[in-house]
């Protein structure tokens, strides 16, 4: 995983949660729940549009962690 792609799994959890990914979860799990949670996205899509410029400042502001991350 880079970190586009942690980016991305991370911005459609936190427009269903509210914060990003605890640094708990294995790479399979995220997968898994970004599938899910994109399902539910679907009908209300402009609630990523809506939440991007937050996303963005707490992503901005995260401690990384993709190095514990594992698959």
């Amino acid at each position: 995983m880079d970190l586009e792609e942690l980016k991305k799994i991370n911005e459609v959890f936190y427009a269903t949660k509210g914060h990003l990914f605890p640094a708990g979860y294995s790479l399979h799990e995220m997968r898994v729940v970004y599938g899910h949670y994109f399902k539910r996205l679907w009908g209300n899509h402009e609630r990523l549009t809506n939440c991007r410029e937050e996303f963005e400042e707490v992503w901005a502001n995260r401690t990384t962690w993709l190095h514990e991350i594992e698959d």
